[in-house]
């Protein structure tokens, strides 16, 4: 799935950047403003060891004004600690 519209490649060596590749799906969650979201596994080392993550993923018409919308919610969710809150891990820009 798509998490951002840009086309950067992403360092591996900031954990906060997630590489579309070592995510394995477990399930669909539901669909939102943005695009749908999706229970993955993030298992960067293939052993087994890898975490339960949501993934969101935005719907192929990313215009500027979605992607900023998109950036901005990324920006509040850094900032929220909560029980009942996911909290923001990182992001990729793979296509």
């Amino acid at each position: 799935p798509d998490i951002s519209c840009e086309n950067s490649v992403p360092t591996v060596s900031d954990p906060t950047v997630f590489l579309k590749r070592y995510l394995k799906k477990v399930r669909d969650l539901g669909e939102g403003h943005f695009g749908k979201v999706g229970l993955y596994i993030y298992d960067p080392f293939n052993d087994g060891t890898g975490e339960v993550v949501a993934v969101k993923s935005l719907k192929s018409e990313c215009g500027e004004e979605l992607h900023t919308s998109w950036t901005r919610e990324i920006e509040i969710l850094k900032t929220l600690y909560h029980d009942n809150i996911v909290k923001y891990k990182g992001s990729s820009s793979e296509q």
